[in-house]
């Protein structure tokens, strides 16, 4: 997997929100700032698209799974991450520097298009940072946002 791909795949697990409020009879809505992080592994690959799981820590922790798209110079995701109260859905986009030491880093932006569950109607939008060691694939990365659902 290469260091664009597995950069994807880490801003899906890292805009996962936590919790949601429930007011007697009736959705609260609420917006929340998240910061999580995650450390993924790669499960597939199928020509240029990556597919890596992994577990978020933070403000919304959960199992992730991303699935991402390599073209060029830049990387296109699809994430769910999966918590006790429901799901959370989106999408990334970003770019990749190589780096030193088999490391390169990335950054870019992460759109949440839908949840479930208590995240019922969930969106937002966020930056990620991280790096990916380009040997096994496996990646680091930083998300923060905001969500609201």
């Amino acid at each position: 997997m290469t260091a664009k791909a597995s950069a994807w795949i880490a801003l899906g697990c890292l805009l996962a929100p936590w919790s949601g409020s429930d007011a007697v009879g009736a959705r609260a809505a609420r917006a929340q700032t998240v910061t999580d992080s995650a450390q993924l592994t790669l499960v597939s690959a199928d020509g240029n698209t990556l597919v890596e799981r992994g577990r978020a820590s933070g403000t919304l922790p959960g199992t992730v799974e991303v699935a991402l798209t390599l073209g060029g110079r830049t990387a296109t995701s699809s994430f769910t991450i999966r918590t006790p109260g429901g799901t959370i859905s989106g999408r990334g986009k970003g770019s990749l520097k190589p780096g030193k030491g088999g490391y390169d880093s990335f950054g870019g932006t992460v759109v949440v298009v839908r949840g479930t569950g208590r995240f019922k109607g969930a969106h937002g939008t966020g930056w990620l940072y991280g790096s990916i060691y380009r040997v096994t694939d496996a990646m680091s990365v930083r998300v923060t946002g905001k969500l609201r659902y």
